[in-house]
């Protein structure tokens, strides 16, 4: 599966620390939807949030969110990730093994 047509609605052409941002995503087949905030600087991961929003058609990035971050740990990039992930089973020579398959859509946003 790929993953499905994601809309991110900012109201400008950057995000700032705190700024609302509105995510939607067209109807598809996968178990599971998850959100992450990530907040980089040279290239890595200095803090970041994941949000479940399986039974959703469509998430805020809000004060409630950013409310789990560090305003005072300075980034160069805010990472947005829309993750479409299914689960299931399989045995490869006889050993039963958990399979995930994930697809993600990335909004890149300079901080």
């Amino acid at each position: 599966n790929a993953a499905p047509t994601v809309r991110f609605e900012t109201g400008g052409t950057s995000i700032e620390f705190g700024d609302t941002v509105g995510i939607d995503w067209d109807a598809h087949l996968w178990e599971e939807v998850f959100i992450q905030v990530r907040r980089e600087k040279e290239g890595e991961a200095w803090e970041s949030v994941t949000c479940n929003a399986t039974t959703l058609d469509g998430f805020d990035i809000d004060d409630a969110v950013w409310g789990l971050l560090d305003d005072r740990i300075q980034v160069e990039r805010n990472n947005i990730y829309v993750g479409f992930q299914s689960t299931g089973r399989d045995s490869i020579t006889g050993n039963d093994v958990q399979v995930i398959t994930r697809a993600i859509a990335v909004a890149v946003v300079e901080d």
